[in-house]
């Protein structure tokens, strides 16, 4: 039985700063308020130092669309047209230069854009450009692919998602709008509704079937796409997008490139979401998720840069609305609620932490696995600990460790995770979470404590048992933020040290010469030397007649399907082989390549077209390395 104690100081993540005297259906900041639209759909101007109502409407708005411009709001009055309502301090004048009737809830209508001088909006199927006045200064239709999503994308361009997430660009020049390019996806699927999109650096982001899918807006080409994640919510800052689907699964992708910089998933892949939302404030991503069914609704906070958990509430009242939290300097404005809105102060909450993140020695699988601890909280008011552990296959087995009411001040708490509750290969265990509920107050996770085989990121990744059974081995490690960026490119030095731990290679023999120029004084040059010796590497023949290894170079996936090959002793593909790699023929490696795919340990890629490829230029990743390796090997996690 391994016993571990655990130690941290707990304090509430949320704190309460003010309590409206309003609802809030929908919510933004504005320079000197916080302007939003309650349940009934009237708008309302709020002090955002405490909360008091500056003023309301009396007209009744649709709720979902509001748009701040300076001191300006731009809205859908119901059954009227479009309303400019100009903030005067204490009161408020309304205008409605535009009248659409009739326009209700069930109209298919876009988001409200304000850029520059110019004011847009879709409505009826077309595009409209009006004057900052309400002046309509052209127009043009656009399909009838609705709900559509309108996003500016700079010079005077704007760029429209359809309801299956297909963008189109129109370039305003005077009074005339061209489109410049519609994209039409090989499979936009058959739902129609409002897509996600985010915009920055010439690259369009949405989501739609199934998909998370990047455009480049000069020319409508697709930039990147990620097969198996439709987003539902997309935030940027500072060249990353944010895409959050079902289950809270996020994923931080570059924009320009879309290299995954981490992906993590913040709940049971069996738990189904009816809606969930994003957002930046300072170093966090908020993001809200609800369950559905009438099932609870979380707010997470996250490490935008790392996708580290923080904390996470629960007992929050989202009744119905967008769900995203309203980021107003250090206020979280959770809306949608039937009750008054209530501002929140983010507080980090200190991470309960196990030395090494080391729960068991022993590989967390078979019939028994025990491990147990002490637990020792410093409780700032008094409430109910709730301790859970939770078996890694769609939550299953989730046990009961220990709940119990606590005063304020410092506490030991006792935990047994283990007790042969059945873990096996398929079901370990996933995590232990730490609940605490105020008493009188908010309830939150301020914990979610994961094994040593197994690390925050790898949940919900495609090659977590790979990786876990690399990990279990000691073949490869994580990173010091306890993160093992299964997506991160390898270096060459790095996968040389890989296959050398795997080979039990420490270095090559006493007085062994290398022949590489460019390795003095690497972290990596015991294990680079050990596979030189071996023969498994070559390296690189200069001009100058010296050879150099390049080792912080990425490395591709066809020179790693060679150092495999050579490195593991793999036989050569059988006479008469026929590859379903479409791009391999006439490949330096493709016999490596052959080899491999003989012996089933790659797979390639399925393209949309239906046809495979192996992508052999393409540089491979750490959950790429893991896989093939644990294939050849047969490595298990225990």
């Amino acid at each position: 039985m391994a016993s571990h104690k655990i130690q941290a100081a707990l304090q509430p993540p949320l704190q309460r700063a003010w309590t409206a005297p309003v609802d809030l259906y929908h919510a933004v900041s504005g320079d000197s308020a916080i302007y939003g639209v309650t349940g009934a759909g009237k708008v309302v101007a709020l002090n955002p130092s405490n909360g008091t109502l500056r003023w309301m409407t009396d007209t009744v708005h649709l709720r979902d669309h509001l748009t701040v411009m300076g001191g300006k709001l731009f809205c859908y009055k119901k059954d009227d047209g479009l309303a400019i309502i100009t903030d005067n301090g204490n009161s408020y004048t309304e205008a409605v230069p535009v009248a659409i009737n009739p326009l209700r809830e069930v109209d298919p209508v876009s988001n409200v854009l304000v850029q520059g001088d110019m004011v847009c909006m879709t409505i009826n199927e077309a595009l409209l450009v009006l004057a900052e006045n309400g002046d309509l200064l052209t127009g043009t239709a656009i399909g009838n692919q609705h709900p559509h999503t309108l996003i500016a994308v700079g010079d005077g361009r704007f760029a429209v998602v359809d309801g299956f997430g297909q963008p189109q660009v129109y370039t305003l020049n005077g009074s005339t709008l061209s489109r410049a390019f519609y994209t039409t996806l090989p499979s936009p699927g058959t739902t129609q509704k409002r897509r996600p999109t985010a915009f920055a650096g010439g690259v369009l982001v949405t989501g739609a079937n199934g998909k998370t899918a990047a455009f480049d807006v000069a020319t409508g080409a697709v930039r990147w796409l990620h097969e198996g994640l439709e987003a539902e919510a997309l935030v940027v800052s500072g060249g990353t997008v944010y895409a959050v689907g079902p289950s809270a699964h996020v994923w931080a992708i570059n924009m320009a490139d879309g290299s995954v910089l981490w992906r993590r998933m913040y709940m049971n892949e069996s738990t189904r979401t009816s809606r969930v939302g994003a957002a930046i404030g300072g170093a966090y991503l908020y993001v809200t998720a609800y369950v559905a069914d009438g099932g609870p609704i979380h707010l997470f906070a996250l490490r935008s840069d790392t996708g580290s958990f923080e904390w996470q509430a629960s007992n929050l009242v989202f009744e119905h609305g967008l769900g995203l939290p309203c980021i107003h300097g250090q206020y979280v404005i959770p809306y949608g609620t039937s009750q008054p809105a209530v501002a929140m102060i983010s507080v980090p909450a200190p991470k309960l932490t196990v030395e090494h993140c080391v729960w068991s020695p022993n590989p967390l699988r078979g019939a028994r696995t025990d491990f147990a601890g002490t637990l020792t909280l410093n409780l700032p008011v008094g409430g109910t600990v709730t301790v859970t552990a939770v078996r890694e296959r769609d939550g299953a087995g989730a046990r009961l460790v220990n709940r119990s009411h606590r005063s304020a001040g410092q506490h030991t708490i006792p935990w047994n995770a283990g007790e042969g509750s059945g873990y096996s290969a398929d079901n370990q265990f996933g995590r232990m979470t730490v609940d605490f509920q105020e008493d009188g107050g908010p309830s939150y996770t301020v914990a979610r404590l994961i094994p040593v085989n197994s690390l925050p990121d790898l949940l919900g990744h495609w090659a977590r048992a790979s990786v876990e059974a690399m990990l279990y081995h000691k073949h490869i490690g994580g990173y010091p933020d306890l993160t093992f960026k299964p997506d991160n490119l390898v270096t060459r030095a790095e996968s040389s040290t890989i296959i050398a731990k795997t080979l039990g290679l420490e270095g090559p023999p006493a007085g062994f010469q290398t022949k590489f120029t460019d390795i003095s004084g690497h972290w990596a040059r015991q294990y680079i030397t050990a596979l030189e010796e071996k023969g498994v590497i070559g390296g690189f023949l200069e001009s100058d007649g010296t050879f150099t290894f390049r080792p912080d170079l990425q490395m591709t996936r066809a020179q790693e399907a060679r150092i495999v090959v050579k490195a593991y002793n793999v036989a050569p593909a059988p006479a008469g082989f026929q590859t379903k790699f479409t791009d391999t023929a006439g490949h330096w490696a493709e016999a490596d390549v052959d080899a491999l795919e003989a012996a089933g340990y790659v797979s390639g890629f399925r393209e949309p077209d239906g046809t495979f490829t192996y992508r052999p230029e393409q540089n491979l990743t750490r959950a790429e390395l893991c896989t093939m390796v644990v294939r050849v090997l047969n490595l298990t996690r225990g």
